[in-house]
């Protein structure tokens, strides 16, 4: 019974429709059958995952790095033993036959398997030329674990997370010193390892370089050792005679090691000097401003910290509020920098872009390069156009990452001068992000990039709870920004024509706050309770009957709508922008902003009351699946 437990083989893949079906096949065939195979994908766009589940129901999705999936694929894993694979490698037939053996006989926790490199072009018959070293007889310095007693890997809580490429070498090292002793068997994994270019090759090596410092630091490594300098690798000394005998290949193999050690080393100081887990936050618009983006950032930030990013928020004085802020201030791995500038002129340039835009740059544009020498960020995350701008300029000039997120529909004109400089900023920054489908084809047309990432909002669950207040009133809540696209106006004149009896509640701040006030005394069933904190605002949501997002214009996404439903209170919207993506007609209803269909459905849901409570009991689950602080791993995968 103990040589027949159950395997867990884990694969990590990323866009592998090319390659994992070889993989997979080759599972299916090992002489040892009792596997369970699951499959761990971060956000591929082609047909991987499709083909994965054509040989396993435990398909997943994870991110951002290798780590992050192997160690989610072990949580998921109910072997006793779980073999970790990447997508591009096949099995010989009894490499798991041969761990179990191995393990039963030596009593070992944890089994390195030889690679056998399968190459198609030259510079990867060269690397399969340098694996031959490695697999002569074995070569620590380079051979990891894949192999593991999965209560000896959960013991040493798996790969560090913090570290792509030597994560390899750690886990091992960290279970010997635990130990836990380590096995190789003869049995080989074929290697279909791809390397387009010499320069593919140091990218990569570049990339893994950039967080082995922190490898270096926790297990006490030279910087001159067989770890980090390859010619000091014993396995090239004891076989002169084969790189005698190959002198071409041994010459072409010293140039790419070469160029590697290179590349490895400048992303060994780049990470030192820029740390791997440090973000700098752009934006204009950042808390005490209110408004959907900042209270976005709030929840951002805070998942961040937890997930241990080092931050930096580069912001303006809050221009849109009559609230003060410190210029400085300093949390727990957070730093917030605000720039004074002009307070009151953000509403009043809307409706003329090009003004706001100037009026916004200058300030961010000169601060940023003062912030990142103090800061030393690896990447920097931006927010919206005017953000965008400055964090790619800074970005190329300090050689490190850029990452755009848009909140918005921006409707680009089909020719000029605008449409063309948003084509540049959307092309050369590193990454693009945004709330919804439709914006994300926008960004497409405009600059014709394919890897546009589709994130989405979430929220504090526990905060926005479902406790709805029961009550004789019916209300409808509106919150948001008091700007005529929102579709207040529209909003304040059916409530002024619908049944007296419904009450209209308005929460928020902006140009047409007098109108909302006059209204409100000029209307019984109209109420204004100003600008409240998203902090207090659950309590106002279990309390409405109904909140509705009667936007003009084709709206991001409507971060109202998130919280709502999570409250357990239905939606109206318009069909706007990214709004069908938020929500569907299971949790509310999809109207025109217009005084009559506003009108007709409030008054229909005040009718019919039952219909409301079957839209309530759905939203709360609704959102716990769709707005869970989950979503932030899709921004994660973007600083990879």
């Amino acid at each position: 019974m103990e040589k027949n437990r159950l395997v867990s083989v884990i694969i990590t893949t990323k866009n592998e429709s090319s390659v994992i079906k070889r993989l997979l096949d080759s599972i299916k065939k090992q002489s040892y059958k009792n596997i369970e195979v699951i499959v761990v994908d971060n956000n591929s766009s082609d047909s991987t995952k499709e083909i994965a589940k054509k040989y396993t129901t435990k398909v997943y999705n994870k991110g951002p790095e290798r780590s992050v999936q192997r160690n989610y694929g072990v949580k998921k894993a109910k072997g006793a033993y779980v073999l970790i694979l990447d997508a591009d490698m096949k099995l010989s037939r009894n490499v798991i036959k041969d761990c179990i053996s191995l393990i039963n006989k030596n009593k070992v926790s944890h089994i390195t398997i030889p690679e056998v490199s399968v190459a198609s072009n030259y510079w990867e018959k060269i690397k399969a030329f340098e694996r031959e070293f490695y697999n002569l007889h074995g070569d620590s310095a380079i051979e990891a674990s894949r192999f593991f007693l999965k209560k000896a890997f959960v013991e040493v809580s798996g790969y560090d997370e913090t570290i792509t490429g030597p994560e390899d070498w750690d886990l091992p090292e960290r279970l010997e010193k635990n130990g836990y002793k380590k096995g190789r068997i003869k049995s080989i994994i074929y290697h279909y390892e791809r390397i387009p270019s010499l320069f593919s090759l140091f990218k990569k090596k570049y990339y893994y370089g950039l967080k082995s410092h922190i490898y270096f630091k926790s297990h006490n490594i030279d910087a001159i050792s067989s770890k980090t300098i390859y010619f000091l690798r014993p396995v090239f000394y004891r076989n002169w005679r084969k790189l005698l005998f190959n002198p071409l290949k041994s010459v072409s193999m010293i140039v790419m090691l070469m160029g590697e050690q290179l590349a490895g080393g400048l992303g060994y100081f780049h990470g030192l000097l820029f740390k791997h887990n440090r973000v700098m936050i752009l934006t204009a618009h950042y808390s005490p401003n209110i408004g959907g983006v900042e209270t976005h950032l709030s929840d951002l930030v805070k998942a961040l910290i937890k997930r241990k990013y080092d931050l930096s928020v580069v912001t303006y004085i809050p221009l849109t509020t009559d609230k003060n802020a410190a210029l400085v201030e300093t949390h727990r791995s957070l730093k917030i920098y605000r720039v004074p500038w002009l307070k009151y002129l953000f509403y009043a340039l809307v409706k003329y872009p090009l003004l706001e835009f100037i009026y916004l740059l200058p300030g961010l544009f000169i601060v940023t390069p003062f912030i990142i020498i103090l800061r030393r960020p690896r990447i920097i995350y931006s927010h919206g156009l005017v953000a965008g701008s400055v964090g790619l300029f800074w970005s190329k000039v300090f050689g490190i990452k850029s990452v755009l997120a848009t909140h918005s529909l921006y409707e680009f004109p089909s020719s000029g001068l605008y449409r063309s400089y948003v084509r540049l900023l959307f092309t050369y920054t590193d990454r693009v992000l945004t709330l919804s489908k439709q914006s994300k084809r926008e960004i497409e047309r405009v600059s014709g990039r394919k890897d546009i990432i589709v994130f989405t909002y979430w929220i504090d669950l526990k905060r926005f709870a479902s406790k709805k207040k029961h009550t004789k009133e019916f209300i409808v809540l509106f919150v948001g920004r008091l700007v005529s696209i929102k579709g207040i106006e529209v909003l304040v004149r059916a409530a002024q024509k619908w049944d007296k009896h419904i009450k209209l509640m308005i929460i928020g701040d902006g140009p047409l706050r007098e109108f909302v006030d006059e209204s409100s005394h000029k209307n019984k069933n109209i109420a204004y309770e100003g600008k409240v904190s998203n902090e207090k605002l659950p309590p106002y949501y279990q309390k409405a009957s109904l909140t509705i997002v009667p936007s003009i214009n084709e709206e991001g996404f409507g971060r109202v709508i998130l919280e709502s439903l999570a409250c357990g209170t239905p939606i109206i919207a318009s069909k706007k922008g990214g709004i069908p993506e938020a929500m569907n007609e299971s949790v509310g209803k999809f109207i025109q902003p217009t005084e009559a269909d506003i009108i007709n459905t409030v008054e229909y849901y005040y009718s019919h009351t039952n219909k409301l409570d079957v839209l309530s009991r759905n939203a709360r689950a609704y959102a716990k699946e769709k707005y869970s602080e989950q979503n932030v791993e899709k921004i994660i995968t973007s600083f990879s």
